[in-house]
């Protein structure tokens, strides 16, 4: 038991063999997959969350806001107005 390696949830490209067979399987089937490393999960490097919410926020800003609950509203109207065609492009 005290010799057992914990299986990584995330391990570095290139150093799972399982991962390597079952990636080399996938070639032979015509899959081109490649793993790479992410960042960190941050709002300021993941630059899907940061156009979307960009996009939100723009449409958010054309519209007046005094109080709080008048903001809440406005978010959530730009959040429904923020096209689909809009959102696959980010």
């Amino acid at each position: 038991m005290a010799n057992m390696v914990p299986k990584m949830p995330h391990p570095k490209p290139g150093t799972s063999e399982a991962l390597n067979i079952r990636l080399e399987q996938m070639r032979t089937l015509g899959w081109d997959v490649a793993f790479v490393c992410q960042p960190p999960n941050s709002p300021d490097l993941n630059t899907e969350d940061l156009a979307f919410f960009c996009g939100i926020q723009s449409l958010q800003f054309q519209k007046k806001a005094y109080t709080i609950d008048q903001l809440m509203v406005n978010v959530m109207e730009a959040f429904h107005e923020f096209k689909l065609e809009t959102c696959k492009k980010l």
